[in-house]
């Protein structure tokens, strides 16, 4: 049996996610993460209302808020107990970082560090050698990177010297730059980067490289965009399918990808890219 575990898993793509996982791992416990059980119960009822054929009953909600250090490790001690073991993590949980979210410094805490000490926390319980981490982020920091200043993008490239305390300082050295205080390093305008949004998933791609660079012998890690879909986060504008951005995450499963690498619906994607003219 099989134990899959979906951060954010009650909304847009991790909803998707989840169904999907249900439906093709029968034999599998999918744990929907999500910030309220009622929540998680609402989500698998919808599930059966839109498809009344498939009992969903191989899904179980968990608490699990990445912005809240304990609530991350109640979780792992949920699944410790009940299950000992974890084989697939797919991280989504991820805000815009709007005001009414908690702004800058919640979206750093959710986008790069929730992500993080989810990784850190679970990977006791991974199985060395089998388990699948999988990061949810975006192909516009890879535009983004691109269009940096070399010296900021030459520190971001080198995934190896990043630290978490690296990480800290480029988050404040963001937030400094953009009220217009003295930073070390000259930062994309915030209207290009969807205000911190984009930006943290710049920061996550590195520490996330890192983190799948030093595991390496233990897990294998894939960081996936789902592309511009049509969820809440996106107001319904999206041009995809939230159902076609699940089946982005969930290609690492079923599909050889490179440890460390990013992709999107299967094709190999850089970490630094022009942006389209379109966008």
């Amino acid at each position: 049996m099989r134990i899959y575990l979906v951060t954010g898993g009650n909304r847009g793509i991790g909803y998707d996610t989840v169904r999907l996982l249900s439906e093709r791992e029968r034999d599998g416990v999918i744990l929907l993460g999500c910030r309220a059980l009622d929540r998680g119960y609402d989500a698998i009822e919808k599930m059966r209302m839109e498809n009344p054929a498939f009992a969903y009953d191989n899904i179980e909600p968990i608490i699990i808020d990445v912005s809240n250090v304990l609530s991350i490790i109640n979780a792992v001690g949920i699944v410790k107990a009940k299950y000992g073991v974890l084989h697939v993590l797919i991280n989504n949980a991820g805000i815009l970082g709007c005001p009414d979210e908690g702004g800058p410094e919640m979206c750093f805490r959710i986008n790069v560090f929730g992500i993080y000490n989810t990784m850190e926390a679970f990977a006791p319980l991974m199985i060395q050698g089998e388990a699948k981490v999988v990061v949810v982020n975006t192909q516009m920091a890879a535009w983004t990177c691109n269009e940096m200043q070399p010296d900021l993008q030459s520190v971001l490239l080198d995934f190896e010297s990043m630290t978490v305390e690296k990480v800290k300082y480029l988050c404040e050295d963001w937030l400094h730059c953009v009220d217009l205080e003295d930073s070390t390093y000259e930062w994309p305008s915030p209207c290009t980067t969807y205000g911190p949004y984009v930006i943290s998933n710049v920061l996550a791609i590195s520490l996330v490289r890192r983190w799948a660079y030093h595991h390496q012998k233990f897990f294998h890690t894939t960081i996936v965009c789902p592309g511009y879909c049509s969820t809440e986060m996106t107001h319904y504008h999206g041009s995809h399918t939230s159902t076609e951005g699940a089946e982005s995450v969930l290609f690492p499963l079923y599909n050889f990808t490179d440890n460390g690498g990013f992709y999107h619906r299967g094709n190999q994607l850089d970490f630094l890219a022009p942006r389209p003219l379109h966008h």
